[in-house]
């Protein structure tokens, strides 16, 4: 994956992560990751969102410091224009996933987004990592992760694996 195409990545999983979550004391630890990460990205708290983002991530926008300017510029559009959440849940619960060296999980996320009079459905999902003596998931956007990719940066995530469904739509 080049820069240019990894940037173009990076500012959907801004985008996608815009979703206010559903507050629930029953989510799951990675609901709440997503969840924190959604409130980040409304208060512009880029450190969050930074800890959030897996390192290859980071590495592959030139490092934290390049990473966040490019978060920098990819929020910023989405408080310009009053980018508002109308709905947001998590239509299933995470699916877990074991690779040969680390655990992923997919994180399924619905949400309506409205700007500038115009509405968005997007049916998402965020593609969670926990590498080996983590202790903590990190994330990439999961519309961007299929299985032509995914080994390309995750070499022990399973080969026979059917990626979910995703749409994002007008109303």
């Amino acid at each position: 994956m080049n820069l240019r195409l990894f940037r173009k990545t990076f500012l959907v999983v801004v985008l996608a992560a815009t979703a206010a979550p559903a507050f629930s004391d029953e989510l799951e630890p990675v609901q709440r990751d997503v969840q924190d990460l959604t409130q980040a990205m409304y208060r512009g708290d880029l450190d969050t969102i930074l800890r959030f983002s897996h390192p290859k991530a980071i590495e592959m926008l030139g490092g934290p410091t390049a990473a966040r300017a490019t978060m920098e510029m990819a929020i910023q559009p989405i408080l310009d224009i009053g980018m508002t959440l109308e709905a947001f849940s998590f239509p299933r619960p995470p699916e877990y996933i074991e690779g040969k060296e680390r655990r992923f999980a997919i994180v399924p996320t619905l949400s309506i987004m409205a700007a500038q009079g115009q509405q968005i459905e997007s049916l998402n999902y965020q593609f969670g990592i926990l590498e080996p003596g983590a202790k903590g998931w990190t994330y990439l956007e999961g519309s961007r992760i299929n299985q032509q990719n995914v080994r390309v940066f995750f070499p022990d995530f399973p080969a026979d694996y059917s990626f979910p469904e995703f749409y994002r739509r007008r109303l």
